[in-house]
């Protein structure tokens, strides 16, 4: 790690101090490079390495961690040369790029009128969101970016990366074959642009290093002093499949926040959507004012607007907003609740259980608005949550149809 190289023995050693057949990560074994660590960024390039902390073979090709440059570099074939120049790299968008989660580059505009400032894309290229000025918002991480990674294993077809710094396990069905390649699913997180690291036995902790039997991928799970153990296959059991007693009275949710800088006469508007018939094939939420609403094939929803007035404040602009959700009978699919501190207008369903996961939402402010409004999801989420009911309560497992269950 040190010596920010890697050395190849071409057959296990038999003696103690047996010399190294070939080198990574420098010319020769007599040249060490030591990046300037000074300087905010180093010069990463194929063929060098900043603090590797992980080196496997799937008997073809060879992955090295390359944790200092926030990367993994992979070379098609067992090198025969010292200083032999990686084929591929993953977590970065090309072998000169060494930025930990490089998501995007640039800023978000800063109001309306900013044309200097603006997000462009790197490694993630889907848009989360909108700056005040209208142009797209990125999220930190996704599913192609590295923080710190700490070890790379493949089984010949699929390959596991332990991305400590994001606490998660990036999962790439097939090894890849480009640079920056995006993963297919993570493990330890509920989603690639999200890092919520705690005990429960579907997260991580900063995971150190991968084993892999065959059958089972072995996580060490350093902060939380455990190794987990995940299956390949199908999963028998779906998403909110197990439910105990009480899950039926878990509510979905979901929110609003409200940030940026406040303008006289912009308008607020929290879009909120029935859920679509058994057999609609439409999906997420439209507001009924959009010029394309009625031939988007999305749900068309209820505006619930506010517009701003002079000397308003986020405490006044979320109250209003929760006072026309819950104006009269109320929208007959939701509950609104004002978090002043947050400056977030909270969403609860009326429906309890799973049910209310159906219930889509959106947010949106009015053209060239100064504040900004975001929505946490596209539906409401955790109801019929068997994990917010305490020990000792009677558990339903729900497989899917033609699984079967093992006792």
């Amino acid at each position: 790690t040190q010596n920010n190289r890697v050395l190849i023995y071409n057959q296990i050693p038999t003696t103690n101090g047996a010399a190294a057949d070939m080198v990574l990560g420098a010319p020769n074994f007599t040249t060490v490079v030591q990046p300037d660590l000074t300087q905010q960024s180093t010069s990463a390039t194929a063929s060098n390495m900043l603090n590797p902390v992980s080196a496997t073979s799937d008997g073809v090709r060879l992955y090295v961690t390359d944790l200092g440059y926030n990367r993994v570099l992979i070379w098609n074939s067992i090198p025969t040369s010292n200083g032999a120049a990686a084929d591929l790299v993953v977590g970065q968008p090309d072998m000169n790029s060494s930025i930990a989660n490089n998501a995007f580059s640039g800023k978000p505009a800063t109001s309306s009128t900013d044309t200097t400032n603006k997000e462009t894309p790197v490694l993630c290229s889907v848009s989360s969101g909108k700056d005040p000025a209208g142009n797209p918002t990125y999220p930190p991480s996704c599913s192609a970016t590295l923080n710190f990674p700490r070890f790379a294993l493949s089984d010949g077809t699929r390959l596991f990366l332990a991305d400590g710094g994001n606490d998660r396990v990036l999962v790439f069905k097939q090894v890849p074959t480009t640079n920056g390649q995006s993963a297919d699913f993570v493990l330890g997180q509920i989603g690639a642009n999200v890092d919520q690291a705690s005990d429960a036995s579907d997260s991580l902790r900063t995971p150190m290093s991968l084993a892999w039997d065959g059958t089972n991928l072995y996580v060490s799970d350093t902060f939380n002093r455990r190794i987990t153990v995940y299956s390949a296959g199908a999963n028998a059991i779906p998403y909110q499949g197990v439910r105990n007693a009480a899950s039926l009275n878990i509510y979905a949710l979901g929110n609003v926040a409200l940030s940026n800088t406040i303008t006289a006469n912009d308008s607020v508007t929290i879009t909120i959507c029935s859920p679509p018939a058994a057999n609609a094939n439409t999906t997420g939420c439209i507001s009924p004012s959009a010029t394309n609403a009625s031939t988007s094939g999305l749900t068309v929803g209820t505006d619930y607007t506010y517009k701003i007035k002079t000397n308003d404040t986020f405490e006044v602009i979320v109250n209003a907003l929760v006072t026309a959700i819950n104006a009269g009978n109320g929208d007959p699919n939701v509950v609104a609740a004002p978090n002043l501190v947050t400056q977030t207008v909270l969403l609860a369903a009326r429906q309890a259980g799973p049910g209310g996961n159906q219930i889509a939402y959106t947010a949106s402010v009015s053209t060239g608005a100064t504040i900004a409004a975001t929505a946490a999801g596209g539906t409401l989420t955790g109801g019929g949550d068997a994990a917010k009911v305490s020990a000792g309560t009677v558990v339903s497992i729900i497989a899917n149809p033609g699984s079967t269950l093992a006792s």
